[in-house]
């Protein structure tokens, strides 16, 4: 799988009408820190590693892929701090063991620190092919 990712910060400096400061996001760092995030993430879907692959999400995630119903590890509301979070958006391209691509589409992911790391907070992907 060949990633492209665009990265996006969520760096408010102030929340509307508060008149405070809100902390920020050095959006460089984050992006570093995703980068690596979805290396783990990838090499773990690749070794088939069930564990390391949920290590990468939030205890409470959802992954939103095509073809079948979100799957939520908790209930949530489906509000968050943009303060703690960054947008990745990019695109995606399936290729067998030759590299011959037969399956590419977009992806967006948010993510969210925890416990010290970026992890994975809303997963949503799907394939560019219409289904035949």
């Amino acid at each position: 799988m060949n990633v492209c990712v665009l990265m996006i910060a969520g760096c408010n400096t102030s929340s509307p009408g508060s008149g405070t400061a809100q902390p920020t996001i050095d959006s460089t760092r984050a992006a570093k820190a995703v980068a690596t995030e979805q290396q783990v993430f990838m090499d773990a879907f690749r070794k088939a590693d069930s564990i390391s692959v949920a290590d990468v999400y939030t205890h409470d995630a959802k992954v939103m892929n095509a073809g079948m119903p979100a799957m939520i590890t908790t209930k949530t509301l489906g509000v968050w701090n943009n303060t703690k979070t960054i947008v990745e958006e990019g695109k995606w391209i399936m290729s067998n063991k030759e590299g011959e691509a037969y399956d590419h589409g977009k992806y967006l992911i948010l993510w969210k620190m925890e416990d010290g790391k970026w992890k994975k907070f809303r997963d949503c992907h799907n394939s560019d092919i219409y289904p035949k």
